[in-house]
């Protein structure tokens, strides 16, 4: 691993002293960051991988009083979570409808994860989960999109019309 990072370091030194390089991992929030064990380091604790920057993980003010919601939810992989546990997590969206959620008066949101790389049709395949939807306003979508723009990618982020021109696509 260290022979190919060297590699890798000397092809694009060149390059990188002439352009602004993005440190990873970059996120569209003014978010923190924090440093984990890899979960691979976890399982198998003799790998030699390093540890990953990632966002903070979300831990609402609720699940304090458990130590936060990774110990609430398992005891940091410990267990796994029991029903009662996985349904007082998420959120909810207040409606108007006549179907509400016992507890607080709304309708369960839908998590959607994308992993798209070089996807074309990403762009697409959002679309069509938000205009299949019966209720969209119940959908959250995250995007992990990796594109090179160098090569004409297009960012999934991006409509295929300005939004000025055809705000309701």
């Amino acid at each position: 691993r260290a022979l190919l990072r060297s590699q890798f370091d000397s092809d694009h030194k060149a390059k990188d002293e002439e352009e602004e390089i993005t440190e990873f991992p970059i996120s569209i929030h003014d978010t923190a960051f924090e440093t984990i064990i890899h979960p691979a380091v976890e399982i198998s604790p003799d790998m030699n991988i390093p540890n990953l920057t990632v966002p903070i993980f979300f831990d609402p003010a609720k699940f304090k009083q458990y130590n936060g919601i990774r110990s609430y939810l398992g005891n940091h992989g410990e267990r796994l979570m029991t029903l009662e546990e996985a349904q007082n997590v998420g959120s909810f969206h207040r409606s108007k409808h006549k179907h509400k959620h016992k507890d607080n008066g709304g309708l369960e949101t839908i998590f959607v994860a994308i992993a798209s790389y070089r996807d074309f049709q990403c762009r697409q395949t959002i679309e069509s989960i938000l205009t299949r939807a019966k209720h969209p306003e119940r959908i959250r979508i995250a995007v992990v999109d990796q594109v090179n723009k160098d090569d004409g990618d297009t960012p999934c982020s991006q409509p295929e019309y300005p939004c000025d021109e055809q705000p309701n696509q």
